[in-house]
């Protein structure tokens, strides 16, 4: 009796450990699978939202479909795996969507940001949880800087729920430079008080590269040598990108130039690679 004890204790652990090693697995078979549209929900303490896990897109490879053609044949999105949309350099235009809820009683503006100032095309449409649209607003790099709502460097659309709690944004997007759609919602004075500080912060950085631009240049006219002059040429070109690339240069020094801002990015780009090498 006493020499069957251990192998009677050691069936029983051999049992345990089969079953610890099956039962998250049989679990997990049980859970049903979940078809329900993942929905993005204004707290009365948020602050800022983003899109990840709630953002759903379908590709458009022709750039030829219409909202009515999408929900009229209820053309099916399927949710997007990643925390932000990012599909590179692509010929393809994308339809995407997310819905937002407030809770009831906190109708509040809000605003919603794309923070990728180069994207040529954004058209947006608002629906009510009926499918009426709500607003339409065509965005993008296209079109004249002074022909936005909000003059920022990135796309900025007010969304308001004082009537409509619960509403789909559809965004049919395309663009020559890499596709990149970074969707975020602020609340007001939050965004307000966020950008204002980003803006003191780029307000210091381009200040510098404007300092060390001066004094190199002041360097030149006292010294005459040729390499201070290439560094001279480096500065500004790179200087010239970040604010190409950042949407500042379109909000303040060329908006009225559509045409310039596109052709900036790849311009600079050659500018820096001559005189970085010289």
């Amino acid at each position: 009796m006493t020499n069957s004890k251990p192998g009677i204790f050691l069936l029983l652990n051999t049992l345990l450990l089969l079953l610890s090693l099956h039962a998250p697995q049989s679990l997990a078979r049980e859970e049903p699978a979940s078809n329900e549209e993942k929905i993005l929900t204004i707290q009365a303490d948020s602050k800022k939202l983003t899109t990840a896990g709630v953002l759903y897109f379908i590709e458009d490879p022709l750039i030829q479909w219409s909202l009515p053609y999408l929900l009229n044949n209820n053309i099916p999105f399927q949710l997007y795996p990643k925390a932000v949309f990012n599909e590179g350099f692509t010929a393809s235009g994308f339809w995407l969507k997310f819905t937002v809820q407030s809770q009831p009683g906190y109708g509040h503006e809000w605003l919603m940001e794309i923070d990728y100032p180069l994207l040529d095309v954004i058209d947006i449409f608002v629906l009510d949880e009926h499918q009426n649209l709500i607003h339409h607003e065509k965005m993008g790099d296209t079109l004249p800087f002074n022909s936005r709502r909000i003059l920022h460097r990135n796309f900025i659309l007010p969304l308001y729920f004082q009537t409509h709690h619960k509403q789909t944004v559809y965004l049919q997007v395309h663009s020559s430079s890499s596709l990149q759609v970074p969707v975020r919602l602020w609340e007001v004075n939050h965004f307000t008080s966020e950008r204002s500080n980003e803006q003191y912060g780029l307000g210091l950085y381009y200040g510098m590269m404007l300092v060390m631009f001066l004094y190199n240049f002041f360097l030149w006219t006292s010294i005459r040598d040729a390499d201070y002059l290439h560094y001279i040429a480096y500065i500004a070109a790179f200087s010239w990108i970040q604010l190409a690339t950042s949407g500042l240069g379109y909000q303040f020094l060329w908006p009225g130039s559509s045409w310039f801002q596109q052709i900036s990015i790849p311009f600079t780009i050659g500018l820096v690679g001559v005189f970085g090498s010289t």
